[in-house]
């Protein structure tokens, strides 16, 4: 097992400077800037995360309606939407981004939606990311969602219809929730039997576009639509239960733009964990502090049984209101399909756990870490034509900083180990991959988020390099010139 690249942090820490010149100019303008404005009281319908210190905007995991730029969950199950304490609804305020359910408002003051406990909801997403290498190709190299390269994305519009439940109430209740994302990173949430076909191919997004990852050419559409999540859902006496096609629990990235404070995303969110999962999950609220996970899954982005065997997801989420502390633990294990085209069955165990730490340092002061590591039988071909264990692991620093309630300031610093070459450029050869990101969040006006961010990505590889891509004469994957890339990417989310 490598040993950790300091010389690599150095060299991020350097960039750090060179980023922090980038944004400086804005940070100067905006924290000038205008008389903040308070939102109305507005209930969030989240539960496992903590309230901020007294004076700091409080953390919204799973409602859509909160703006970027507030804090990002301590694990990524975004589409749990089980209410869980009064004095947690009453910590966090929301603004009115409900224009599609006042859509529903009738002339006696009353609303159809809200009349029967459902809630229609969304965002509109969208970015452009200037990369001075101007690749032939056109993309970011392994940068995925924002992977264009000096052109306007369209990266969602998305839209939720669902039934919030509150699961600490002594009865039982039914309810619901469906996703449906059109825009570019459709390509990055699909799953194998639903969008996709078992050999990869595009169920109903036309195949003749101008996609591709660093793999190769892949054809797919720019925009397309994608159905992340659509579930049943019962909940009371402290559980809640989802069965159907959900997002995963693992990590604290999560693909709704709203969710998240950086325009892009860790190599770990991408490379290192599963989208979504089809199966059960259940949730159990043991007290105030402590909650359990427990769920099986066709896998990883599966929708179909592609293996006849399942997997097991779970884990442990402990939150502290009075330290301000959120910890998430979560695995998950069971056999994988390695081929799909038909020239062989090849399968192996994968497991992966993820830990998440997020920390109120002060009122300003915000910290959140996560760990991640996993492994996958059967994976990387050896000299003798059998196959061993590939592994990647790595570790995702944030800090954040309130300046008021219109402006917030980040730092990302990621370094994610591919160690046996098997989940980024798929070659064979081990690679260190970090990335450097610094970025503000301006809360323009109610439900409307600007994002500008700065980052420097370089990987520590000496074969294929991973950045700069041009087109292979000799066709396939894309031949990389770098091993570095400088990005600046902003993007804007409404929500509504």
């Amino acid at each position: 097992m490598p040993k950790f690249n300091w010389s690599g942090a150095l060299r991020g820490a350097a960039a750090a400077g060179v980023l922090m010149s980038c944004l400086g100019g804005g940070l100067s303008a905006f924290a000038q800037g205008g008389r903040a404005v308070h939102p109305p009281d507005r209930v969030a319908q989240k539960t496992d995360v903590p309230p901020a210190p007294a004076g700091e905007p409080a953390a919204s995991q799973t409602s859509p309606g909160v703006p970027a730029g507030l804090e990002p969950p301590p694990s990524r199950e975004e589409g749990r939407d089980v209410v869980d304490t009064d004095e947690a609804q009453k910590s966090i305020e929301v603004p009115p981004c409900d224009l599609l359910q006042r859509l529903f408002d009738d002339r006696n003051g009353h609303n159809y939606l809200d009349d029967h406990g459902l809630k229609l909801h969304g965002w509109v997403g969208q970015s452009f990311t200037f990369n001075p290498d101007r690749p032939d190709t056109r993309t970011n190299g392994p940068v995925s969602f924002t992977d264009r390269a000096n052109e306007y994305q369209l990266n969602q519009v998305y839209l939720i219809f669902e039934r919030i439940l509150d699961q600490t109430k002594d009865e039982l209740q039914f309810g619901g929730r469906v996703d449906a994302l059109y825009g570019s990173d459709y390509f990055f949430t699909t799953s194998r039997g639903l969008e996709l076909e078992q050999d990869g191919t595009h169920r109903w997004n036309r195949q003749d576009g101008p996609n591709r990852t660093v793999f190769g050419p892949d054809n797919g559409r720019l925009h397309g639509f994608a159905l992340p999540q659509g579930y049943a859902e019962i909940a009371g006496y402290n559980s809640s239960v989802k069965i159907g096609h959900f997002y995963t629990i693992l990590g604290f990235d999560v693909v709704a733009d709203p969710q998240n404070f950086f325009a892009t995303h860790s190599y770990a969110f991408q490379y290192g964990e599963p989208f979504t999962h089809t199966g059960i999950l259940w949730n159990y609220k043991l007290n105030d502090n402590w909650s359990l996970n427990n769920g099986i899954v066709q896998g990883w982005d599966n929708s179909d049984d592609t293996n006849d065997t399942k997997s097991y997801i779970g884990g442990v989420n402990y939150t502290n209101k009075d330290t301000g502390t959120a910890l998430a633990v979560e695995v998950i294990h069971g056999e994988e399909r390695l081929v799909f085209d038909g020239t062989s069955d090849r399968r192996g165990d994968r497991t992966l756990y993820t830990i998440t730490l997020t920390q109120h340092l002060t009122e300003k002061w915000t910290w959140i870490i996560q760990h991640d590591r996993g492994a996958q039988q059967n994976a990387v071909a050896r000299p003798d034509g059998t196959f061993q264990k590939a592994e990647w692991y790595g570790v995702n620093n944030n800090l954040y900083y309130q300046i008021n309630e219109q402006l917030k300031a980040g730092g990302r610093y990621e370094w994610f180990r591919d160690d046996d070459g098997f989940r980024v450029l798929r070659d064979g050869e081990g690679a260190d991959y970090h990335t450097v990101s610094l970025g503000l969040n301006w809360k323009m006006m109610d439900c409307v988020v600007l994002r500008p961010e700065c980052r420097y990505d370089w990987a520590s590889k000496s074969g294929n390099r991973p950045f700069d891509l041009a087109d292979n004469p000799a066709g396939g994957t894309p031949i990389g010139t770098k091993g570095h890339q400088f990005l600046f990417t902003t993007d804007l989310v409404i929500t509504y």
